[in-house]
């Protein structure tokens, strides 16, 4: 027999703090430990920039994603609902606590008021509360009560760097519930979508490679026109200003974008590619973004770098960071998306198969691809069969195929995907690609190595480079 759902009704208390800062809320049984702690840091006004625990007893519950090597220790937020755990261990009147931020150390008391069945009102839902939580990262109590005294007071030299850090202004009688009541729902919908979406679907500020370097700062005029006329780094400023002024919102399926936005977008590209295939008479239109690998290779790009997130039924933006990114200079945009692309991309990701028996380890498969690209000659006509045979020269096994395998044309399938057309993206070298729709990536017979390139390759091959 299905369990009956019961409504919870929870007191929240942010301990420490006088005059209290707490929510009521009202929540149902099937709810999970993961979605409490979404809907604490949302009626809080939290912004979950940090981990948290709920400690119940000798349970204790986490996010095993952020906890990583630790989680082990711990019971799953995800996987946990309220009602396995409030009825029958924390009973009404008692309380269970919920920690946040270990480093500023928030714990919020929270305590059973009531256990009902089915009732009228809509769950989830803030019933009641009073003012606003303390600001991200202020230092725990001591912080939050030195703030509060530097901003009663205009004359205290603290006042000003106080007063910009939060924002230029901060109420801490601040609480509205009816906002909170109107986002809430959407909120916790759209933290859910998150969660489960392909994509990186939330913004983090994060730099993973800074915006300068030794190479930029050493770069000759002839490579920095190399460097801002770069068709990938233009094409990806087009993407970003395009959701910067449109709204777009990911597919269903696949968090993809629509396809009228697909041909918005690569109209403006540098070379727009063709969307419809037409044999004859009859035209076989675009179905999905997946049959737009120019646009699919920047859709990535900027979203596994940080610039953008999204993904299924959700919208498009911009991240801090992709702002910042719009902001800077042609050369180091087009710098931070290859130190990306070097630095942070598992090359092997962009092979769509796993039919080889064994390849060489990434890092020594990078290695050794800087080793054969070093000793290239300039400027010279090089054909794929070249490239090979000097990697098979210094490592003969670096990729292992069973069975009657043509070995060719495997290798040369596994280096144009994780190697020569990302290195023909990004300026390393000019690959020979013949025009029209229906090719053979095999007529891509040979490419050229240039200067350009070359700095790249010396800069990255060098271990110090940073």
């Amino acid at each position: 027999m299905k369990q009956m759902i019961k409504n919870f009704q929870l007191k929240i208390v942010l301990k420490g703090i006088s005059p209290p800062i707490w929510r009521r809320i009202l929540v149902s049984s099937d709810m999970t430990f993961l979605e409490l702690h979404d809907m604490i840091q949302f009626v809080f006004g939290w912004m979950d920039y940090h981990l948290f625990i709920f400690e119940c007893g000798s349970f204790s519950f986490v996010n095993y994603l952020d906890w990583e090597e630790d989680a082990d220790k711990f019971q799953s937020a995800e996987e946990s609902v309220l009602g396995d755990v409030i009825p029958k261990y924390f009973p009404k009147g008692s309380k269970f606590l919920y920690r946040y931020d270990i480093g500023d150390g928030w714990e919020h008391e929270i305590l059973v008021e009531e256990i009902s069945g089915d009732s009228n009102v809509k769950t989830p839902v803030c019933l009641d509360g009073s003012r606003a939580c303390p600001p991200e990262d202020v230092g725990g109590t001591w912080g939050y009560q030195h703030l509060l005294e530097v901003l009663q007071d205009p004359s205290d030299e603290e006042y000003e760097s106080y007063l910009s850090w939060v924002g230029g202004q901060y109420d801490p009688e601040d609480f509205n519930l009816v906002q909170v009541n109107k986002n809430l729902r959407s909120y916790l919908r759209t933290r859910k979508l998150s969660r489960n979406s392909y994509w990186r679907s939330e913004d983090r500020y994060f730099s993973p490679v800074p915006f300068e370097s030794k190479w930029t700062r050493e770069i000759s005029s002839k490579h920095a026109e190399v460097a801002k006329s770069l068709p990938i780094r233009r094409d990806l400023v087009t993407l970003l200003n395009y959701l910067k002024t449109n709204r777009v919102k990911g597919t269903n399926a696949t968090g993809n974008f629509p396809r009228k936005d697909i041909r918005a977008i690569t109209a403006m590209f540098v070379n727009p590619p063709e969307l419809d295939l037409k044999l004859g008479d009859r035209v076989f239109e675009m179905r999905s973004e997946d049959e737009v690998p120019e646009l699919m290779f920047v859709h990535i790009l900027a979203n596994t770098a940080g610039l953008i997130y999204g993904g299924e039924s959700l919208q498009w933006t911009l991240t801090e960071l992709g702002e910042d990114f719009l902001r800077r200079d042609p050369i180091f945009q087009t710098w931070y998306l290859t130190a990306y692309w070097f630095d942070h991309i598992n090359w092997y990701y962009l092979y769509p198969y796993d039919d080889f028996d064994s390849v060489l380890d990434l890092r020594k498969f990078e290695a050794l691809i800087y080793d054969v690209f070093l000793n290239i000659p300039l400027s010279e006509k090089v054909t794929v069969q070249y490239l090979i045979d000097k990697i098979n020269e210094k490592s003969p096994l670096w990729i292992t195929y069973s069975g009657a395998r043509d070995d060719f044309h495997e290798k040369f399938y596994f280096l144009y995907k994780v190697l020569l057309k990302p290195f023909d993206r990004f300026g390393i070298i000019n690959l020979f690609e013949p025009e029209g729709y229906i090719k053979s990536i095999y007529d891509a017979s040979h490419f050229y190595f240039s200067d350009y390139g070359m700095s790249l390759i010396r800069y990255f091959s060098d271990p110090k480079k940073y």
